[in-house]
């Protein structure tokens, strides 16, 4: 069976405290074009060297061009379009530390835009970003810049709807982007806020703002309904013909994948791509919130979406696939997602009570009140247990034992507030 998407990838997240080595980039290459995969988007706020622009991503683990290179050349090798996904508005906030770039700030972690000196800094951009990838695709960010405009812009040219400033700036960046031979691709919520909020339809005006060699990336792993896919679908298709749509699968709550919801919300966006005709898929994986989770936690969505793609959801033979591909059990792998399933109601919850229990100070627990007495020891103690059954695995191991570590903690941390009062 072949995938339906032109474009079938996966976004990694390189900018929060998890930027994946070589070594590791390459050993998900791997699984990811096995599985049918034919695009990665290397996400990277500042976390790419960038000639001429010293403390850009100073300190940070940033990528060299050369080791960029290397991580392009051994995608394709493997029939895998490596692109760049950058910032040129906002989430710049890693560069703002240094007073060298206050001078193109606006306010928050946003750029100044009608700015020269914005504009030198974004051509250093793509100057290096063209050395380093052989792609000619490139996603440019500019989402959730909520407060364009509202701080020095302000001052210096008075208030102006947000779409008629995004497009002065995105007409510039796309100046320098075809400079480059970049063909661009940006997070349309920008412009969906723009065009939608305050319950009136004002898509007409904002689509006359989109510059027209623009493609909008339609993003949301929040729903697990189809209709609420294509009803945003259906709401990005009166700004453009030009778009994409990016789920997520979710590896930014903790330390602990959380497969379970991100299979039902892959498999409502995926059928509803399909219906609506949408030919380019991604399946990001952020690392928001401290990057402890690892990117192989998400193999079995990772699995699924792959047949999904296919037409095949069938979870029966998506397991056989899943252990036939990645050598291990489906249900077996999932056991990484238990330790935030100790008050779990439903397939929709979204906690993270590993990793808030773990880091909560026992003696002002301000979570104690979640707590259920009794609870804890016992459903750490068989989590640990079962999750022993990773162990003897050659390639996942480590992560089995590093929850198993994390269980053993919190059969005692869990509830410690409560028994030392108690105690007390």
């Amino acid at each position: 069976m072949e995938t339906y998407f032109k474009r079938f990838g996966v976004m990694i997240d390189c900018s929060r405290n998890s930027i994946l080595n070589i070594q590791t980039f390459k050993r998900l290459v791997d699984y990811l074009s096995i599985l049918g995969y034919n695009n990665i988007m290397l996400y990277t706020e500042d976390t790419y060297e960038v000639e001429g622009e010293p403390y850009f991503g100073y300190l940070k683990g940033r990528y060299s061009i050369n080791e960029i290179k290397e991580m392009d050349e051994y995608a394709k090798s493997k029939g895998i379009e490596l692109t760049p996904c950058i910032q040129t508005l906002a989430h710049l906030a890693g560069i703002f530390r240094y007073v060298d770039y206050m001078n193109i700030k606006d306010i928050d972690d946003i750029l100044l835009v009608d700015d020269e000196k914005t504009y030198t800094f974004i051509d250093h951009l793509f100057n290096s970003l063209s050395k380093a990838f052989s792609s000619r695709n490139i996603h440019i960010g500019m989402d959730e810049a909520f407060m364009l405009g509202r701080g020095k812009y302000l001052d210096k040219y008075g208030i102006e709807e947000k779409s008629i400033i995004m497009k002065k700036h995105l007409n510039k960046v796309l100046e320098i982007a075809t400079k480059y031979n970049f063909n661009c691709e940006i997070w349309g919520d920008m412009y969906l806020h723009a065009a939608y909020d305050n319950d009136k339809d004002n898509s007409a005006f904002v689509k006359n703002n989109i510059p027209s060699n623009l493609k909008l990336c339609c993003w949301d792993y929040y729903h697990d309904e189809e209709k609420d896919y294509i009803e945003m679908i259906e709401k990005y298709k009166k700004l453009s013909s030009n778009i994409s749509f990016a789920s997520g699968a979710w590896t930014w709550l903790g330390f602990c994948p959380n497969n379970t919801y991100s299979l039902r919300i892959t498999k409502s966006a995926i059928k509803a791509c399909i219906k609506k005709e949408i030919k380019e898929f991604y399946i990001t994986m952020w690392g928001d919130n401290g990057g402890e989770c690892s990117v192989f936690g998400v193999l079995p969505t990772l699995v699924a979406a792959s047949q999904f793609a296919k037409n095949n959801f069938d979870i029966e033979s998506i397991k056989k696939i899943f252990k036939e591909k990645i050598r291990m059990d489906y249900d077996t792998f999932n056991l990484l997602e238990s330790l935030d399933r100790i008050y779990s109601k439903n397939d929709n919850d979204r906690e993270d009570p590993s990793k808030v229990m773990l880091y909560t100070d026992p003696f002002f627990n301000v979570f104690e009140t979640r707590v259920i007495d009794n609870t804890a020891k016992k459903y750490y103690q068989d989590v640990a247990k079962n999750l022993k059954k990773g162990f003897n695995n050659e390639d996942f191991s480590y992560l089995f034992k590093m929850e198993y570590s994390l269980a053993r903690v919190l059969e005692i941390k869990f509830e410690l507030s409560k028994e030392t009062k108690k105690a007390y």
